[in-house]
């Protein structure tokens, strides 16, 4: 297979990676160098006007001043990147050599014929004529910065962060024809990244990482044993220069996911079941839909929490008595809908939970039986006693108290042989003396519905409480991710409203409260 590589002049990634790469799996027999010039950036800036008026064209102007400060580091980070890379390949490359002001001219196009390549690959921000890109036989070849062809043109890679679409940051190696990035795919991928580094070096990163799978998209296009992916179905767009609103955008919610790693943030689930099933699974009363979430919704959320940089955790990589920061899922009341749906979606997106059992209900209807609850401690997730009847801890006698706590423990070691290390207190409600209780029955840790962040010790740390945040089937991804990121409007309101509720509830007492808000929610 012959080859031709073209690039713009001045740069390393092409000329000290990608044409030894190029020569060692193919015979490259020219190089076509593009001279840069002024006036291409001075369409692209008329281009951009066309596409976004005044302002938009501001907005790109003022991200390419921002974005000169990072050239000094850019160039030395993608200078490291070359040397790693190409160390892996021979340089002493040194094909005939075409310099040209534009790719679209006469000396490119008899180059190429002069050269007869099987294919091209073009490294150029032009787009290239019908006369030059057809004449290697195979074809010529873009390698995108982005995927297609959700983000088609220059910058995909940065839009697609922009717009938090996290899968679609990679490479396409695409077949020129007419349009703008609309030819044949055969070969698209992406590699791991972080949405705060430099976008230029971070889609020349995607590229290197995935030579072998561009390779073998080329040689598999020029032996005709490799066919264009499939590509209906999905969304093309267009996409312009970046912008500097974009960018700082983009810069707030990456910065406050990684805050986000730095904390321990509980989240309180209870039923995943679909809305015309949400009576089939867990307690059942006027008011509990609320806390009822569907599985679209719940994929969202776990969708959104994928993004942030806080790994997901269990309480079984943190013993002996502590919670390391992180993201930890928790399911009360032990409906069957874990296993059926929260469960399986946990681990599709490598995950788990902890999950907390009522005893007493376990193998009720619309509850988890004992095999459920053994196979879910066996696939990885926690299981966590929610006493023995659900019942409220903190007016109970405490010879009710201890039986509640000691019972269901033993009764979940039994099923999964494993040690019971973990209380959900049912609806919240404890004191001084049910912490004791618990430390007392064996417990090291105490998941409680105050919403806040990080752990605190109790009884000179023989019982780590958590704080958990209650997700509602109100709360969508977006809500989701302001408290994880612990915004100050919502975490304050969400805070000041369990406050209020926690005074009235001590007040008129667990039982009247109740009655009266599924009176007003009825």
């Amino acid at each position: 297979m012959q080859s031709v590589l073209m690039y713009h002049e001045g740069s390393s990634f092409e000329r000290d990676l990608l044409l030894p790469w190029l020569d060692s799996f193919s015979d490259v027999v020219g190089v076509v160098v593009v001279e840069n010039k002024f006036d291409r950036k001075l369409d692209r800036l008329r281009a951009e006007y066309h596409r976004n008026g005044l302002t938009g064209t501001a907005d790109a102007i003022a991200f390419r001043l921002y974005d000169t400060v990072r050239k000094t580091d850019r160039r030395a980070k993608i200078r490291r990147l070359v040397d790693k890379k190409g160390s892996e390949y021979d340089g002493s490359v040194d094909p005939p050599t075409q310099r040209v002001e534009t790719p679209n001219s006469e000396p490119t196009r008899r180059f190429l014929r002069e050269r007869e390549p099987d294919i091209a690959i073009a490294r150029v921000k032009l787009l290239l004529d019908e006369a030059v890109f057809s004449i290697p036989s195979t074809g010529t070849f873009a390698i995108h910065p982005g995927v297609c062809p959700e983000y088609r043109n220059a910058h995909g890679c940065f839009w697609a962060i922009a717009e938090d679409d996290h899968e679609n940051v990679g490479y396409t190696l695409l077949k020129i024809d007419s349009g703008v990035d609309t030819g044949p795919i055969y070969a698209q991928g992406g590699a791991e990244f972080d949405p705060l580094e430099d976008h230029i070096y971070l889609q020349l990163k995607m590229i290197a990482d995935n030579l072998d799978e561009i390779r073998s998209g080329l040689e598999g296009a020029h032996q005709g044993d490799r066919g264009p992916l499939d590509i209906s179905g999905r969304e093309s767009e267009v996409w312009g220069q970046p912008k500097l609103t974009d960018q700082l955008r983009l810069v707030r919610r990456e910065r406050k996911r990684k805050e986000t790693a730095q904390r321990t943030i509980c989240l309180l689930y209870h039923d995943i079941v679909p809305d015309d099933k949400s009576s089939t699974s867990g307690l059942n009363g006027s008011s509990v839909w609320r806390y009822k979430l569907s599985p679209t919704l719940f994929e969202s959320h776990l969708k959104r929490i994928v993004k942030q940089s806080a790994p997901v955790r269990t309480i079984d990589e943190c013993r002996p008595h502590r919670a390391d920061s992180g993201i930890y899922l928790t399911f009360d009341d032990g409906g069957d809908s874990l296993f059926e749906y929260a469960a399986p979606l946990l681990e599709k997106y490598g995950m788990h939970g902890h999950m907390s059992v009522i005893t007493d209900r376990i193998g009720e209807d619309g509850f988890l039986d004992r095999e459920q609850v053994a196979e879910l401690a066996r696939r990885g997730h926690h299981i966590m006693s929610h006493t023995v009847s659900h019942l409220d801890l903190l007016s109970c006698d405490p010879s009710v108290r201890e039986r509640e706590l000691k019972e269901s423990k033993s009764e979940l070691e039994e099923i999964t042989g494993r040690d019971c290390v973990s209380l959900s207190i049912p609806g919240g409600r404890y004191d001084e003396a049910v912490l004791q209780a618990a430390r007392d029955a064996g417990y090291e840790y105490v998941f409680i519905s105050d919403p806040e962040i990080d752990p605190a010790d109790e009884l000179g740390w023989e019982v780590l409480m958590l704080g958990r945040w209650n997700v509602w089937n109100s709360t969508d991804a977006d809500e989701l991710e302001a408290i994880l990121h612990q915004d100050f409007i919502k975490t304050s309101t969400i805070r000041a409203r369990w406050r209020v509720l926690k005074t009235v509830k001590g007040l008129i007492g667990m039982d009247r409260f109740v009655k009266i808000r599924d009176t007003i929610i009825n």
